[in-house]
């Protein structure tokens, strides 16, 4: 996930938005790599909205599925990490909305995540550490942070359930 944000925030800063349909985003599940693939000048959301999160969300088209919590809680732990590892300069924080719902039409991917207050919890600490890097918060401290929120994570949108194989092993 960090290399499709990466790609989402960069492009951003030259003013293009990445088009998220989900056949604009490849996914090599061999090399377990994606790319965006669908960048344009043009392509405006109507919206105003900017949520790399939201967008790579989208695309890959998981609302509905069972592994729909599993992808939000990866995508979410990159983002917090890349809070960590990218200079404030290079975040587009002045363009980004945090709230997933804001959009309100139907085909939208959040409005099928089944716990709405488990994703308005995951918003609330992401907009916490967003304005933990935007008050300069040394890196040590801000990656003491991210790691809580790894932790709050992987108990609420990842947690380990029965018949699961993790680390070696199954559950």
């Amino acid at each position: 996930f960090k290399k499709v944000l990466k790609q989402i925030e960069d492009a951003k800063f030259k003013d293009i938005d990445f088009d998220r349909f989900g056949e604009n985003l490849h996914v090599d599940p061999l090399n377990y790599e994606m790319t965006c693939i669908d960048f344009s000048p043009y392509i405006k959301d109507t919206t105003g909205e900017y949520n790399p999160i939201s967008y790579i969300y989208c695309a890959l088209d998981v609302d509905g599925t069972s592994y729909a919590e599993r992808v939000l809680g990866k995508l979410c732990s990159a983002y917090a990490q890349r809070l960590v590892e990218t200079p404030i300069n290079r975040l587009n924080f002045d363009k980004l909305d945090t709230n997933f719902y804001h959009r309100g039409f139907e085909g939208d991917a959040f409005n099928h995540f089944q716990d709405r207050e488990l994703l308005k919890a995951v918003q609330k600490r992401i907009e916490e550490l967003i304005e933990a890097k935007k008050q300069h918060v040394p890196r040590a401290k801000l990656q003491e942070k991210v790691n809580q929120f790894k932790d709050f994570i992987s108990k609420t949108l990842m947690p380990i359930k029965s018949g699961d194989y993790y680390q070696g092993q199954y559950y």
